[in-house]
């Protein structure tokens, strides 16, 4: 390998890292909300299959809800289904 390529390869190696430390924070809290998402779905399953009577319905809006705001996202969507 000669010296252009040596510099040409590290070069690339070094954009790819930076790239990864730069996008780093944003998939993180992407990754964060895909997490909660889905845990706050699987409650709303449960709270489905114990309780009947309480039916909160599993769609995007509610993953988003409980995403982002956990539980006591969890807990508004429990309330608003009792109540409506």
């Amino acid at each position: 390998m000669d010296g252009a390529t040596f510099i040409s390869v590290m070069i690339a190696i070094c954009m790819i890292f930076f790239a990864i430390v730069l996008f780093m924070g944003p998939l993180k809290f992407i990754a964060k909300l895909l997490i909660n998402a889905g845990i706050g779905l699987f409650g709303i399953y449960m709270l489905n299959m114990f309780f009947p009577s309480v039916a909160v319905g599993m769609n995007l809006f509610t993953a988003a809800f409980t995403g982002v705001l956990g539980i006591p996202g969890f807990a508004a969507l429990i309330i608003a289904a009792s109540i409506l």
